[in-house]
């Protein structure tokens, strides 16, 4: 490193090499560190397991996190890959644990497990020659804020709506939730579903355009008969009501008036949803 470089506030040479969010990095060097309680029961110990060779890692941090003065670390999170039938069901936004990095090499980004690193740590890295860009990096932007603004829905609420709208997407036929999942941004309701029993529910198909083809009509009717036929028997539930919006169509009061709904982001006496959503094993 020349004299001149040192200069240079660490953030900056950071981002000049490449280091942004969603840029991906393999070292089994970094490990998972957390508190635990002490074998004994008393006091707090530290925890903590390598980064497998399988296992790599994406950039969190924000841009302007990395170049920052203020922040001495960036926030990295591991990723793995996993199999098909996981990833197939991790349709746009449905998990805020989990994240489909790349559906090709079936890699997911857990959420759960996250490695901050001195700024000084990662130069002693190389970025991969490949990284999140474009839609696919405001897509992990927007799930890496989803999960901490996913809404705290009533339990009540939470036992009559959560599985067996869960189960529509894990019953589907992988197609179908696909061709539903590339042109539905989102599912929201009217936080008026909430209130009850009796539930008045009214969903919301934010759609990302109006040009559906279809196939894609298909398989939002699909979709949304299999979740009348879950839901509209059940003796809580006295009315169900479907509407599509793009988002030019869709008013902020609108959006604001509703909250979206996907299979992880219901919670349940403080914990996560069902079995079928559990993670991936970690050891």
């Amino acid at each position: 490193m020349s004299p001149d470089a040192t200069e240079i506030h660490v953030g900056r040479r950071l981002y000049g090499a490449g280091w942004k969010q969603g840029t991906i990095l393999h070292s089994t060097a970094l490990k998972f560190a957390y508190g635990k309680l002490a074998s004994h029961g008393e006091g707090i110990e530290t925890g903590q397991r390598s980064v497998k060779n399988q296992e790599c890692l994406i950039v969190a941090s924000q841009d302007c996190d990395v170049l920052s003065k203020s922040e001495p670390y960036v926030e990295v999170l591991i990723c793995k890959k996993e199999p098909a039938n996981f990833c197939a069901k991790l349709v746009e936004g449905n998990s805020s644990r989990w994240f489909l990095v790349d559906a090709e090499k079936l890699l997911v980004a857990q959420a759960p497990y996250r490695v901050h690193l001195e700024k000084e740590v990662l130069e002693q890295f190389v970025p991969e020659d490949w990284s999140l860009g474009g839609e696919a990096l405001e897509r992990f932007s927007r799930w890496l804020a989803r999960r901490y603004i996913r809404p705290a829905y009533p339990d009540e609420f939470v036992e009559v709506f959560q599985n067996p709208f869960d189960g529509v997407f894990q019953s589907a036929p992988e197609n179908v939730v696909g061709d539903f999942s590339r042109v539905v941004r989102e599912v929201r309701i009217s936080k008026s579903s909430v209130q009850g029993p009796p539930y008045s529910i009214d969903f919301v198909f934010l759609t990302l355009r109006e040009d559906v083809t279809e196939q894609e009509a298909n398989a939002i009717s699909s979709i949304q008969e299999s979740l009348s036929n879950a839901l509209g028997p059940l003796p809580q539930i006295d009315r169900i009501e479907f509407s599509m919006r793009t988002l030019e169509e869709m008013s902020v009061a609108e959006y604001f008036a509703t909250d979206s709904v996907y299979q992880e982001n219901l919670t349940y006496e403080g914990e996560g949803p069902t079995e079928d959503a559990k993670p991936p094993p970690q050891t």
